[in-house]
């Protein structure tokens, strides 16, 4: 994945198992507030909105994005350089970052689970 801010632009790389963690466990909550938010329930939606704070938030996700991007740009140079025409696209970037975080995690479980062949049952040994 790539991002532009300013006139650079920057890869992702590999991950850590916490920053996985911790893009997870976000893609959980904005799951959560959206099926609150989609439910109709007048009550449910009024706590929900109680509970955000929404520059809270964007610090926590600036953190995310800077750390899933191995820190190779600071939280201040993220916040001055990253362009968005609106906050829906930076709710975009952190939803891919989800997505491909848990793609990477999705992918080794599944790798972990695959039976050893016979070629690879001799190269362990």
């Amino acid at each position: 994945m790539e991002i532009k801010i300013g006139k650079k632009t920057y890869k992702s790389g590999s991950h850590n198992m916490k920053l996985l963690f911790d893009l997870t466990k976000l893609r959980s909550e904005i799951d959560k507030r959206y099926r609150i938010s989609m439910s109709g329930d007048t009550d449910e939606i009024q706590k929900l909105l109680s509970t955000i704070n929404p520059c809270e938030d964007i610090e926590k996700h600036v953190k995310l994005v800077c750390r899933f991007f191995g820190n190779q740009f600071t939280e201040k140079e993220f916040m001055e350089g990253y362009r968005a025409e609106s906050m829906q696209e930076f709710n975009t970037l952190i939803e891919l970052m989800t997505l491909e975080a848990i793609s990477g995690v999705t992918d080794i479980l599944g790798e972990e689970k695959k039976p050893q062949t016979q070629t690879s049952k001799k190269e362990s040994k």
